[in-house]
């Protein structure tokens, strides 16, 4: 068969089916099957008025056809009993053939998704011809961004893959899927989707199940901006890796950034911890590291990093619930708030003494044995030292300072008041100390307390087939809630514009009010917690309809024309009283006839300077 890359075509009347071969490219990308009902009502229409467009053909070496395009044509002409063809012979190369019959299926009426990818990326990856993404979004008569959904689709794993073809799983889901590494998809399907082929399979709560292997940007140790950290992975915040920039368009401000790529996560974790502590250790000789549990070093230095190389490792014995840690040195630089320079000098003075008296009280503490000094390392703090508060045992193993006279509320521990009492130097002081030491770890608890109860509403509601059900009665208390998420999604400006209508209230002049009311800077009175939840629950019509309008501002893709957001924007601006939406339109419309007039003089004047050149 000839290789060149020029086509020639000489049409002939008829063709004998019995020369014509099926081509060995043509296949289907594991779409539908011929549906045969449809091939037989082809037949019978060819029967009486033949084949209306000819197929288009190729010469073999032996002087019969290989069929290029129309095998639906040529499969109806055989089963109507014909003997011949019309059809367009073409000289055509291997590469040729594959991409006119990938273009053909992929303008067949509702292709399969996967079948869409699979010929895009064959189109994308033919060597003979160099295909764009906006040269194929061309020829398939789609967008570029379309293209780039389907191409996505081709590192959705073999798995995956069949569960889609056979409607278990769809694009949306498909597309989520197909962002997480290799190592999350074989996870994902190992724990929730082996069982898919059965009958009754439904893949619940798919959107909490994903986000299990979506990482935590928001929380993320390293700057999501820097492009250094890992220059073959590039920064966060340009990633497709990172759910924000495929649903923002601010993915730098977005606070719901995902990472879909846990190994590259991991490996810049694992670069910042080795960059950033790196420094802090060496500079810090004899102080331990502290870290949540034992995995954390194997994690981000091998286990045998010489870094941490025979450093003491605080585990079990400090409190990581409770710590504090120094703020920066204050640097002369930051303190330029005044023109006197003998000003800015006395606060940066003062600054300075403040800090270094705060330095001077953690360092006591740290001596006494109150805290213990350490370098911390964990998912989300690395190489800060800080102090933090040894485990209180109730053994009274704990050693501390043996000296009464400093026995204080933040000081006093369990051993003290044993050791007193062993040695018969039990003191009125030591029992008070005992009492601070006991309520104060009873309030600990009862704030402990909370938050597993807390956390037990939060289970037993994400495990509830009532909370997932359509048949729950909705009541007050769904509504109350409805409206506490919107006034959740506004931002600053929004809940202050919020203040201002439900509470109708003007920051007083100075002099005559309250000049220590938590008032903001906007003038309006914040609403407390007590008056916010009488809102969630007797909120007016109309109140709602504000808070409608301020979460809809709120939402950084209500300025984008495309997507459901933007068109909520123009219904909302619609139905606004003080609004004229046609107006609106009518004005932008008038400016864009302006430009294209203008544009049909420009080019007017083109035409003509070309028609003298020509």
């Amino acid at each position: 068969m000839k290789q060149n890359n020029q086509t020639t075509q000489v049409q002939t009347p008829d063709i004998k089916l019995s020369d014509i071969s099926i081509s060995p490219f043509n296949y289907r990308y594991g779409g539908k099957p011929v549906d045969e009902e449809s091939l037989q009502e082809l037949a019978s229409s060819i029967k009486k008025h033949d084949v209306i467009q000819p197929v288009a053909v190729r010469t073999k070496p032996d002087g019969k056809y290989e069929l290029v395009v129309g095998e639906r044509r040529y499969r109806a002409s055989l089963i109507a009993g014909k003997t011949t063809i019309p059809a367009t012979i073409r000289e055509l190369s291997d590469e040729q053939v594959k991409e006119i019959q990938v273009i053909e299926n992929l303008q067949r009426e509702d292709p399969h998704p996967m079948a869409e990818a699979m010929g895009i990326h064959q189109l994308l990856t033919m060597k003979e011809k160099k295909n764009s993404v906006a040269d194929i979004a061309k020829r398939i008569c789609k967008s570029e961004s379309y293209v780039y959904q389907r191409l996505k689709l081709i590192e959705l794993s073999d798995n995956f893959r069949e569960m889609f073809y056979a409607d278990k799983i769809n694009i949306t889901q498909a597309l989520k899927l197909a962002s997480l590494d290799t190592g999350s998809q074989e996870e994902f399907y190992t724990d929730h989707c082996e069982d898919w082929e059965k009958e009754n399979f439904y893949l619940r709560n798919f959107n909490d199940l994903i986000e299990d292997f979506q990482l935590d940007l928001t929380r993320a140790p390293f700057d999501l901006k820097d492009a250094k950290l890992d220059r073959k992975a590039g920064a966060c915040n340009r990633c497709p890796h990172n759910t924000a920039v495929i649903t923002s368009l601010f993915p730098d401000e977005s606070s719901d950034a995902r990472c879909t790529n846990k190994p590259c996560y991991q490996n810049k974790c694992k670069l910042f911890a080795i960059l950033n502590i790196g420094e802090v250790i060496k500079n810090n000789p004899s102080l331990p590291i502290a870290v949540p549990d034992d995995t954390v070093l194997t994690k981000y230095f091998g286990g045998n990093d010489t870094l941490i190389k025979g450093r003491t490792v605080l585990v079990e014995d400090v409190d990581f619930g409770y710590y504090e840690e120094m703020e920066d040195k204050p640097k002369r630089e930051d303190y330029t708030d005044y023109e006197d320079d003998d000003e800015n000098e006395t606060e940066f003075q003062d600054a300075l003494s403040e800090w270094e008296t705060e330095l001077q009280r953690m360092e006591d503490e740290a001596s006494a044995g109150n805290y213990k000094k350490a370098i911390l390392i964990s998912d989300h703090d690395f190489g800060k030292i800080v102090y933090l508060e040894p485990v209180a045992e109730e053994n009274g193993t704990e050693t501390l300072t043996q000296s009464s006279s400093s026995i204080s509320k933040t000081e006093f521990k369990a051993k003290d008041y044993q050791e007193a009492i062993k040695t018969k130097t039990l003191t009125l002081e030591m029992i008070n100390g005992e009492k601070q030491r006991l309520n104060a770890r009873e309030e600990r608890s009862k704030e402990l307390d909370e938050i597993k109860l807390q956390e037990t509403f939060y289970n037993a509601l994400k495990e509830s087939e009532a909370a997932k059900s359509m048949d729950v009665a909705a009541g007050t208390n769904d509504r109350a809630v409805a409206i506490f998420l919107m006034y959740d999604s506004l931002g600053w400006y929004g809940k202050q514009e919020l203040s201002k209508a439900l509470l109708n209230k003007v920051k007083p002049e100075k002099g005559k009010g309250n000049e220590e009311d938590d008032d903001d800077d906007f003038g309006v009175s914040r609403m407390d917690d007590e008056e916010l939840v009488q809102f969630f629950f007797n909120a007016t019509e109309n109140q709602i309809s504000l808070l409608t309008r301020l979460a809809l501002l709120n939402k950084s893709d209500a300025k984008s024309p495309n997507g459901l957001c933007g068109q909520m924007l123009r219904l909302m601006v619609e139905c606004t009283p003080g609004l004229d939406a046609a107006e609106m339109i009518s004005i932008q419309r008038t400016i864009m006839k302006g430009r294209e007039v203008k544009l049909e003089e420009k080019i007017a004047v083109l035409d003509k300077q070309a028609e003298k050149l020509s």
